[in-house]
């Protein structure tokens, strides 16, 4: 890893790469930045960050490969986040907001109707 951490979040993307997010690093200061880990390579290449620092937030694979991150948030005295954000490959964050704050929630993918 280009960053130490722990406490991050790691999604499975559809080719086989894993995004890991977020989570806390040196100096217990929650993480904006991301990696994409390669494990065919065993590499880790720097990406986009989230445009907030996230702990204890939810990533979530989307059908159409991005990654919906929520929730979560800031270790404290804690700022719970009402924001979401779609990392969207290679190096995008799209940002949005606007539903109840939530910290340590659990999200799962519904299935098609």
């Amino acid at each position: 890893m280009h960053t130490a951490r722990s406490q991050f979040n790691a999604t499975l993307l559809q080719d086989g790469r894993v995004l890991i997010a977020g989570g806390v690093g040196d100096g217990i200061q929650p993480l904006a930045s991301a990696e994409i880990y390669d494990p065919n390579t065993g590499k880790f290449t720097k990406t986009g960050s989230m445009s907030i620092p996230r702990v204890n937030f939810t990533s979530t694979l989307l059908p159409d490969g991005r990654v919906l991150i929520a929730g979560g948030d800031d270790l404290g005295p804690p700022t719970y986040y009402a924001s979401a954000e779609i990392y969207d490959h290679p190096h995008r964050y799209l940002h949005s907001h606007r539903f109840d704050a939530r910290t340590a929630q659990r999200a799962r993918r519904l299935p098609a109707a």
